[in-house]
């Protein structure tokens, strides 16, 4: 169990055969679902600008990206998961 956190962050390097099985979703689902069982308020993470799929699929779940100009090639992505504490 998770006490006093406020927000997580998930990185994986999932190769052409992850993809087609559609592991990267299946894994920020089981994030997803355990984030909002515990005190979680974000989400958060980066991505390649390259990577469209991903982009795309963390869009599709919810994921906005966050303005930073530190670092052109990299999406930083943030989901909310309690609005009211975020």
């Amino acid at each position: 169990m998770l006490t006093n956190w406020l927000g997580a962050e998930r990185a994986a390097d999932a190769r052409d055969v992850f993809h087609a099985a559609s592991m990267p979703t299946y894994l920020m689902q089981q994030l997803m679902a355990y984030a909002k069982t515990e005190t979680l308020q974000t989400l958060t993470g980066m991505v390649l600008q390259e990577n469209t799929g991903m982009l795309r699929m963390r869009k599709e779940m919810g994921f906005s990206r966050v303005a930073v100009v530190d670092d052109p090639e990299v999406a930083h992505v943030r989901l909310v998961l309690r609005p009211d504490d975020a």
